[in-house]
């Protein structure tokens, strides 16, 4: 590093000690406003609410002052009340100080007959018990039984998704105001958009997003990011469900003062619930089907707070659980306290404790909760998922307590408060005419650290790589054995058009399901396709290659012959400058990765993307693309006279055979005859993964992939003498292997007057774009955040001196890491488990240290592997009690 770097960046890590000090210091004095202690004294009287749910709860007096430590058990007087009261307090005592303080919501009850329904704009996101008045509620211990005030009351409008700042003066949320238009009854609502109050004084409030000019959309779940930013959900993205009516969200952000909003998820339906981890990560909830079942598609993912290392988290190829949502990191735990649900649900269910590192897509790393017990059923689940919904916002004290917003049944209108733990005992802490839930602490807490900035927007594209693209399940094939070596020769990129919200047509029925404004026959490709090109594969199996930034793209294997191995069935985005790396396909992120040297990619760098035999960032258009392959080569037998008719005529859909094409006559589209003849009987000529297919991964060469359809083994065979290229077969193959898309694009097809509709209302995408596109450019002007002043929040890790730690543990009591030495320094006791984890929470390294003296304290040296490049990465210590994580920065 020449000087002047070097002292650019001992001067900004000087900066940022002071930084750190005056953070200390503020929030010491901050803390101790809530030091004060909640009164144990029992009072003259009771809410009965309360009462109430004591006795629902059951146990005598004798029974209950007989389950009490000695030092509350001798204050019981003998009375119901008095047992149940010292019960309260022995609970609930050891989080005194976190609790003293809780903020909530008061509201409907979110939801409607999907999961989402949430935006709060007509016709079909609003609840169906949307009710134009709620409440943000304070509730204060005084004692244990104080009441809630209102700190912001709206008797004509929804309040919700309340979030607390870093320094606990301030409080981020939605609010739907009723203004507008009346419709049954109250006040058409005009979707959610953020705002903010001073807590000490709610009448300051300033509001942070506002309608973009001309167009209507709903802003809510916020969530405080640790570098002044939002990240929030938002209609913005004018998306609809493809199975369904209803809009979606997608995640985005802004600056605290709402400038430089742009949108960071680009996924198919929606994304959920934000919220920050002690590692600095955003959690969140996405619904995806791509190339698969409609209904278990709901997992976790995680992200950094610019939006880059956008990756699977938990449970994205499960069947059980069908849906994640409210998912929150347990203090001091690895683990994540959800609620589960279905998929014709509302936004609640059953309370689950994950521990992911018990497997990333396996049931048995899913514990129901309060009480602790068995699924009953995890695989014919029904669209409701198969659980009560009975549960939602789960706020993690602990591994063992909480609080949660619950109701005893799914027939029980009003979710109440509760503070309880994981075998279901519980005390009731707040109820109201409406229901109650969303708490969150008010407290001061401690900033995550910021992990380093990986987006520059200046750039139009980012940099996916792979080391071995044979290593890992994905690539293990039917009867177990692994593909072999040198068998993927490219991979094809294929980039996702997302339908508009603005519905022509439908493929399906009331009781299969849909596909809305289709782009296929029934239970072919949910989306519009374009395939963005191919990319070498290397000897060694590595591949490195350009991408478009912000569009969701995902990826095919291909063989030698241009038939698809593996297929990605879901996508990856990037931000603007980014690079991914994978190790292989599928790779489990708990298992350590095979040691290996730079791989060829790794040498020769990131490459553009070639064209598929000519077809270039173009929708894949059936009647375009493979028509004339049919009108060359096999028209003058297939002519109609012979099965298949491959005829290129159009079919208007109300034409088809009644009997056969039941399911596609109400799809508002004229379909190819060849395109009906290949694909009304599905396995005689070509198969497909359809929208059935299972969440769990396909074995390599897939049974639907194209080198086992029938048809194209009649081509490879020479069919009564037909020769076609090896382009012409690889074009076939990639409709195959992209499950037989007709159209490019949605309005591939439609009637004039039904395509002119549809992209009028893609102009509200188009103009919001726009106003995007302006964002990010003052963003860039402004110097993206004086980005370079975010990134030493992770180079205060250089140095051994300064040491934070993301949990903290009596047992692990100290963690360095000395960066010249690429050495982990741990003071600890008793035996350790060490893991060496990159930001995308893939395990790179794992090992466990002895020791000879479980009692005694003891200082361990932990050197990095050689092969470990430079960059960010988490070292997580674990032993018998807890875990303790850190980020760590390697520089040499």
């Amino acid at each position: 590093m020449c000087s002047s770097n070097l002292a650019v960046l001992k001067c900004v890590n000087k900066q940022l000690k002071i930084w750190l000090l005056v953070v200390a210091f503020v929030s010491l004095s901050v803390k101790t406003s809530f030091s004060s202690i909640i009164d144990e004294k029992m009072p003259g009287s009771i809410p009965k609410e309360i009462v109430d749910d004591w006795k629902a709860q059951g146990g005598t007096a004798e029974q209950i002052k007989a389950s009490l430590p000695a030092e509350y058990a001798e204050k019981c007087d003998g009375s119901f009340e008095s047992a149940c009261h010292w019960r309260r307090v022995y609970r609930m005592k050891p989080y005194a100080e976190d609790i003293q303080k809780i903020i909530f919501a008061k509201h409907h009850n979110m939801g409607g007959p999907l999961v989402g329904f949430t935006e709060g704009l007509w016709p079909m996101s609003v609840a169906t018990e949307w009710e134009n008045q709620s409440a943000l509620c304070l509730l204060e211990f005084k004692d244990y039984y104080s009441k809630h005030s209102y700190i912001l009351e709206d008797p004509s409008g929804v309040l919700k998704d309340p979030c607390v700042s870093f320094d606990g003066k301030k409080l981020l949320f939605a609010w739907c105001k009723g203004s507008g238009s009346s419709r049954g009854g109250f006040a058409m609502p005009e979707g959610f958009k953020l705002f903010e109050l001073e807590l000490d004084d709610p009448s300051k409030q300033r509001q942070i997003t506002h309608n973009p000019s001309g167009l209507k959309v709903s802003d809510y779940e916020p969530c405080y990011l640790q570098n002044g930013d939002i990240m929030f959900n938002s209609s913005r993205c004018f998306g609809m469900v493809d199975c369904a009516y209803n809009q979606t969200s997608n995640l985005y952000m802004c600056h605290e003062s709402g400038k430089y909003l742009r949108r960071v998820c680009y996924d198919q339906v929606h994304t959920f619930y934000p919220v920050l981890m002690d590692n600095g990560k955003v959690m969140y909830t996405r619904w995806e089907y791509n190339d698969r079942t409609l209904m278990n598609a709901m997992g976790l993912f995680t992200m950094n707070p610019d939006g880059t290392n956008q990756t699977e988290y938990f449970g994205n190829q499960l069947t059980w659980p069908m849906t994640i949502i409210h998912g929150r990191q347990i203090p001091g735990s690895s683990k994540i306290m959800a609620v589960i649900s279905g998929h014709h649900a509302t936004y609640n269910g059953e309370l689950v404790v994950i521990d992911p590192y018990l497997g990333r897509n396996s049931s048995s790393s899913v514990q129901l909760v309060a009480p602790k017990r068995e699924p009953k059923n995890t695989f014919f689940l029904g669209t409701d998922g198969g659980v009560e919904f009975t549960f939602q916002n789960p706020w993690p004290l602990d591994e063992e307590n909480f609080l949660i917003s619950w109701r005893p049944s799914s027939s029980t209108k009003l979710f109440k408060l509760y503070f309880m733990n994981v075998d279901g005992e519980r005390e009731l802490i707040a109820w109201d005419d409406q229901s109650v839930s969303q708490p969150v602490l008010l407290k001061e807490r401690e900033k995550p650290p910021m992990p380093r900035v990986g987006a520059d927007w200046t750039k139009k594209t980012g940099v996916f790589t792979v080391e071995d693209v044979h290593y890992g399940t994905g690539m293990v094939q039917s009867g177990g054995k692994q593909v072999p070596q040198g068998t993927v020769k490219k991979i094809r990129v294929v980039a996702l058009d997302y339908r508009i919200n603005h519905q022509v047509g439908y493929t399906g029925s009331d009781y299969d399901g849909y596909q809305m404004t289709p782009v296929s026959r029934w239970t072919g490709s949910w989306e519009a396709k374009r395939v963005l090109g191919e990319a070498p594969v290397y000897e060694d199996g590595s591949a490195s290659f350009e991408v478009p930034a912000l569009e969701p793209v995902y990826f095919q294997l291909l063989d030698e012959n241009g038939y698809c191995v593996q297929t990605m069935r879901s996508w990856s985005t990037l931000m603007p400058g980014e690079t991914f790396s994978c190790y292989g396909c599928h790779e489990d992120k708990n298992e350590s990765f095979p040691p290996k040297g730079q791989s060829i990619a790794g040498q020769t760098g990131p490459k553009p993307l070639t064209p598929f035999n000519g077809i270039e960032n173009e929708g894949f258009n059936y009647r375009k693309f493979v028509q004339p392959i049919w009108d060359e080569h096999c028209i003058e037998c297939h002519d109609g006279t012979q099965k298949p008719d491959l005829r290129g005529d159009l079919i208007w859909c109300e034409d088809l055979n009644q009997n056969k094409h039941a399911l596609n006559r109400p799809s508002k589209k004229y379909w190819t005859r060849s395109y009906i003849s290949l694909t009304e009987d599905e396995g005689a000529y070509v198969k497909w993964i359809n929208l059935y297919d299972p969440a769990p991964p396909k074995r390599a060469y897939f049974s639907e992939s194209s080198k086992n359809s029938k048809l194209m083994q009649k081509i490879e065979g020479g069919h009564k003498g037909a020769t076609l290229s090896q382009s012409e077969k690889e074009i076939i193959a990639c409709w195959i292997d992209l499950c037989i898309p007709h159209a490019g694009y949605y309005t591939d097809f439609m009637k004039s007057s039904d395509s002119t509709a549809f992209m009028k209302a893609l102009e509200n995408r188009i103009n919001h774009e726009k106003i995007e596109k302006t964002n990010i450019e003052e963003f860039v002007a402004d110097g993206q955040y004086l980005q370079d002043l975010y990134n030493p929040t992770s180079i205060s890790y250089f140095n051994s001196d300064d040491i934070k730690s993301i949990n903290t543990n009596k047992h692990i009591s100290n963690i360095k890491f000395l960066a010249n030495e690429r050495i982990l320094f741990v003071t600890a006791t008793g035996d350790i488990e060490f893991t060496l984890l990159d930001l995308c929470g893939r395990q790179l390294n794992k090992s466990n240290i002895f020791a000879e003296n479980t009692n005694a304290k003891r200082s361990m040296y932990i050197p990095l592997p050689s092969s470990l490049s430079r960059g960010i990465y988490i070292a997580k210590i674990s032993d018998n009690h807890s875990t303790r994580e850190r980020l760590i920065s390697v520089v040499r």
